[in-house]
């Protein structure tokens, strides 16, 4: 069995840190398998002090499925929800300028786990994005519990984009909050692969010129809050031929799902200041979400066990005590949040 081996990042060097930044871990290059240990890379901001790496991509590592990469922020250094300056964040800039760059992480097995990370990336030309996955040896990614923003103006950002994975290979995006990658052709979530499987669910997306886009391969949508439409007349929530897509919220008449809500208006904490957090008033997704989900998870962005009434996104307000959520008492506060991602759509 493979054993543990620990890391600690923190760009402020409090004691114990082993790396100041992403980049710098990155470039360590591990082999897992050969040394037959999966990693747990702890992230932490004990000062406030972003993480400023660009391009960082995980490119000649050697992972498997139990000897894994997993990433996760500390429970104290991560987000309420909304975007937090002194929580832990990673903040790329630069012409294509990409923060999280899946590479070559196995031979055709290769493993990776992003917790509970905020991401935002800002582009004075060209592409660039929050996580995007380019190569066919990556067979598992998980993208969970993370806020992705664009800080761009007239350049294309994006937020998670599948452009290539292993033969038969997952990729799991869940209780996930974009927002505002809003330059023309932009998308907050695509998929672009022939060889693998994409499945978004209970995903919150707003105000992007296309909220999730589905170009090849099989893509499954699912309990996710789309409102692209709803800023602009020129946005679509939904875009593309779905494997399957049901149980989603949008504010245009994207979705087909015979569960799906088309033309809804929502309401939220404080949208205005790009707090998305479901607000207990909200008509359009509260109460309407459903529990039979592939990707194995319970709970919302926050760590709060949803129930037996889901909500369509990636908050959960119906059933919510004052207080509750951001990973309190869980154990996924501290490991991570290793879920499975196996079997078929549900």
């Amino acid at each position: 069995m493979a054993s543990q081996r620990y890391k600690k990042i923190d760009p402020d060097n409090s004691s114990g840190t082993d790396f100041t930044s992403i980049a710098s871990l990155e470039a360590e290059n591990m082999d897992l398998v050969t040394d037959d240990v999966y990693l747990d890379a702890e992230f932490f901001c004990t000062s406030g002090t972003a993480d400023t790496s660009t391009d960082t991509a995980f490119n000649g590592w050697e992972s498997d499925a139990t000897r894994y990469i997993n990433l996760y922020t500390n429970s104290a250094y991560r987000h309420p929800g909304y975007w937090d300056t002194s929580k832990y964040r990673l903040t790329a800039s630069g012409n294509y300028g990409d923060a999280i760059i899946i590479a070559d992480i196995g031979s055709g097995d290769g493993t990776i786990y992003i917790t509970g990370f905020q991401l935002s990336v800002t582009t004075g030309a060209g592409n660039a994005y929050c996580v995007t996955v380019n190569n066919i040896k990556v067979a598992k990614l998980r993208v969970s519990y993370c806020l992705m923003k664009s800080a761009s103006t007239g350049a294309r950002a994006h937020g998670m984009n599948v452009s290539s994975l292993a033969s038969g290979g997952e990729a799991c995006s869940f209780n996930n909050i974009l927002y505002d990658f809003d330059n023309s052709n932009s998308n907050a979530i695509r998929m672009g692969d022939a060889g693998g499987h994409f499945y978004c669910e209970s995903d919150t997306v707003l105000n992007s010129y296309t909220g999730v886009r589905r170009v090849s391969g099989d893509m499954y949508v699912k309990n996710c809050l789309v409102k692209c439409y709803g800023y602009d007349t020129d946005y679509t929530d939904l875009t593309g031929s779905f494997t399957a897509e049901d149980y989603n919220a949008v504010s245009d008449t994207s979705a087909s799902g015979a569960h799906s809500r088309t033309e809804q208006t929502f309401t939220f904490e404080n949208e205005g200041s790009d707090d998305f957090r479901l607000s207990s008033s909200d008509t359009g997704a509260k109460g309407y979400g459903t529990s039979t989900v592939h990707c194995g998870f319970t709970d919302d962005i926050t760590g709060w066990t949803r129930g037996a009434t889901w909500d369509i996104g990636a908050y959960q307000i119906t059933n919510r005590s004052a207080g509750g959520g951001v990973f309190q008492n869980t154990d996924e506060a501290m490991t991570g949040g290793l879920i499975p991602m196996s079997g078929g759509m549900q």
